[in-house]
């Protein structure tokens, strides 16, 4: 039901027969809209059965009852069924602000014979109003002492309410939206940009920042956290997490000269690929721990996943496995790469001191995940895992004989004239291995474009800044 303001009841008829009351209803309805308020006229056509669905439901959304006491406008009020008494009674009943009107003072006094019902109407002020000239300051008058106080109180709060409804939309919706924002961020970058961008969440996202950095940095050796260049827009909670857990992982290895290639006096099988041996040097770089891990690229590349991963990263390409290299160098600023073929066999040498057959000694079953390994299955094995073998070289670089092959740097060549192919060098073996091929100076190639289920790469930090 729609709200009024001002509900008009008259007499249509005076005594006489003129119609007196319907036009100044009708001229109060247009002077009262003109000064914006809500005001209910009933249609001259309505009928009595039309009370209960039109003029009772009006009543009662109705703030002011306006009443006009034209000439004998009570009279017919004896009658039970009077609609003008009806309103009135419905107007009692429902506690409207009665305000009867007495137009030209033509109401003279109240009829001797009137409804009990009615008797409340007596005791309301009654405000006289000109029809003529004098018509707008009359409502002027009755509009600031009678309706004014009552209905501009009711309008401010309807409005504040309206207002206090619509903060509260606009903030639930702000609060929405800001949740979504929130939610999507993921990097550095995306929380700094957050807090550009008036998010409300300020605390939670600067909490956000310093959580990632202190990920970042909790475990990485001096060095190499001094030369790190982070390039922090880019650095998400995951990528800080397998930073951390690749640099908390590297080795240094102190650069040099060594023997590269088979030794001729060994007592072990030679491949033609691994002679003569000659004299070769690298600079100083670092070295990884293990070999690149499935849970510790999804971290990098901001799979999030509940499960771990913590076994090699294989079916990789050299240009995959080349591309994370890259990444890892965007990241952080520090030169990471594939090892060299030189680099490769330096650390798996422990700087050239041990030439033993296997990287860390000469008990396969101790060293390498491979083929002979009672415990073998069709796949590498996980790190540190108990049934794995345990035995590092003396660098502590472990998976340098077995587990999965490794992708270095540089395209396979000969020892023996130099002539470079264009292939990839691998090293180290599988656990699909023969023995003789988890040798510390076995050599094979594959196409930089292969991948393989056993065939996965470990990283190096060439030499550093000083």
């Amino acid at each position: 039901m729609k709200k009024y303001d001002i509900f008009i009841s008259y007499r249509r008829t005076n005594s006489d027969g003129t119609n007196i009351g319907t036009q100044l209803a009708r001229t109060l309805q247009k002077e009262f809209e003109r000064r914006r308020y809500k005001v209910f006229f009933d249609y001259s056509d309505c009928k009595d059965e039309d009370f209960v669905k039109t003029i009772f439901p009006a009543i009662e959304a109705s703030k002011i009852f306006i009443f006009l006491l034209t000439e004998g406008a009570l009279d017919r009020c004896v009658n039970p069924k009077d609609w003008v008494r009806q309103e009135i009674s419905h107007a009692i009943k429902f506690h409207c602000k009665i305000i009867p009107l007495n137009p030209d003072s033509s109401f003279d006094n109240w009829p001797s014979e009137f409804p009990a019902e009615l008797e409340p109407l007596k005791t309301i002020q009654i405000s006289d109003i000109s029809t003529g000239s004098l018509f707008e300051k009359s409502i002027d008058l009755v509009e600031e002492d009678r309706i004014r106080p009552y209905i501009r109180p009711l309008r401010i709060l309807r409005l504040l309410v309206k207002l206090l409804l619509i903060t509260l939309i606009l903030v639930s919706v702000a609060l929405v939206v800001d949740r979504v924002r929130y939610s999507k961020c993921n990097t550095i970058g995306d929380y700094n940009y957050y807090l550009d961008h008036w998010g409300i969440r300020k605390t939670s996202a600067l909490k956000q920042i310093n959580s990632i950095k202190e990920i970042l940095y909790s475990s990485i050796p001096d060095d190499l956290r001094e030369n790190c260049r982070v390039n922090y827009p880019l650095i998400s909670v995951e990528s800080a997490s397998a930073i951390n857990q690749i640099l908390g992982n590297m080795i240094f290895v102190k650069g040099g000269e060594f023997y590269m290639g088979r030794d001729p006096n060994m007592d072990f099988f030679e491949s033609k690929k691994e002679s003569p041996r000659h004299i070769d040097s690298v600079d100083d770089f670092w070295i990884s721990q293990f070999e690149m891990s499935a849970q510790e690229y999804n971290n990098l590349i901001g799979e999030k996943t509940s499960m771990s991963y913590d076994i090699p990263l294989v079916n990789v390409s050299w240009y995959c496995a080349d591309s994370i290299a890259m990444l890892l160098r965007s990241l952080t600023g520090l030169p990471f790469d594939l090892p060299t073929e030189q680099q490769w066999e330096y650390a798996a040498t422990a700087e050239g001191k041990i030439y033993s057959h296997y990287s860390g000694g000469n008990d396969a079953i101790k060293i390498a995940w491979c083929k002979i390994h009672p415990q073998i299955g069709d796949s590498a094995h996980r790190r540190n895992d108990n049934i794995a073998p345990i035995d590092c070289n003396m660098l502590d670089l472990y998976d340098m004989s077995g587990n999965v092959w490794e992708w270095c740097k540089n395209n396979f060549y000969s020892y023996a004239d130099g002539h470079v192919f264009d292939s990839k060098t691998i090293r180290g073996g599988s656990f699909r291995s023969e023995l003789y091929q988890l040798s510390i100076t076995y050599r094979d190639t594959q196409s930089p474009n292969e991948k393989s289920d056993d065939l996965g790469f470990r990283l190096v930090i060439n030499a550093l800044e000083k």
